[in-house]
């Protein structure tokens, strides 16, 4: 299921890796759509990955089918992920997300560089703690994305977000789009672009409704986007290939300016 990525050597530094998976049998069918794959980008000090109770020993450079991993991060690790439909997902130290579901339709084509996604796709995350920084490209109309937490469940459509959860509350902080929000108890509420949405138990009822929201404050803003700015560095260093065998290939591309750039959130350390 795992291979490591390859050496080769051009104008900039490129690795690969492949898998497989099984092609649709009908595109235009939701049921039919193939298992999506999670490329290792970073794995700073070895964070914990499982898949399916089972774990895991993986590194940067390997690339895995992604339903069902989860990956944990001790207080001095760091991972980024990138999904095949180009989300990247920056995991921070002392969190726990786990990719419950990922189904990608087999794309024409995914050149690195497109701002929108390469095909359909129904991803399920679920955040038990800690905070994770996402970056992704504009979803098509029929893609979806949610992302459970203790505190109730968030779709994003949204190219940059960033979510926290701590023991008695959560938040998430919208930098470019919008997203819903629904309580445990099923109630609705959405946050807006600029916005962060604050989730957290009342005292007295221990209810989690309505949404606190709150505008992001400038200086805020500054320091929040330059995570999210690491994912959608590590996306576009990732170029994922997709041949008519549903073939996942990976091609992981080191920018020009890689060995005389570095910047405080640099993706590297």
């Amino acid at each position: 299921m795992m291979r490591k990525i390859s050496s080769l050597f051009a104008v900039s530094a490129i690795c690969a890796a492949s898998l497989s998976a099984a092609a649709p049998a009908n595109r235009d069918a939701a049921a039919s759509m193939p298992e999506g794959a999670v490329y290792i980008h970073t794995a700073r000090n070895a964070p914990r990955f499982v898949k399916i109770s089972r774990p895991l020993t993986l590194s940067s450079g390997d690339t895995v089918l992604a339903e069902g991993l989860s990956v944990e991060c001790a207080k001095n690790q760091t991972a980024i992920i990138v999904l095949s439909n180009r989300t990247a997902i920056y995991v921070m130290p002392g969190a726990k997300l786990e990719i419950e579901k990922f189904e990608q339709m087999t794309p024409e084509a995914a050149p690195s560089g497109e701002e929108d996604e390469p095909s359909r796709s129904i991803l399920q995350l679920r955040l038990d703690r800690g905070e994770i920084s996402v970056s992704a490209l504009s979803a098509r109309a029929t893609s979806k994305t949610v992302v459970k937490t203790p505190f109730g469940i968030i779709e994003p459509r949204s190219r940059a977000l960033i979510i926290s959860c701590a023991a008695d509350a959560a938040k998430i902080y919208i930098l470019n789009g919008r997203a819903s929000f629904t309580s445990p108890d099923g109630r609705n509420d959405f946050i807006q672009n600029g916005q962060v949405g604050i989730m957290a138990k009342n005292r007295n009822t221990h209810a989690m409704f309505p949404l606190q929201v709150e505008d992001i404050l400038s200086v805020d803003e500054d320091i929040l986007s330059a995570s999210t700015k690491v994912a959608a560095r590590a996306a576009e260093s990732a170029l994922f290939s997709f041949d008519e065998n549903g073939k996942v290939s990976v091609l992981k591309i080191l920018p020009g300016d890689f060995f005389i750039k570095r910047a405080r959130y640099d993706y590297r350390r």
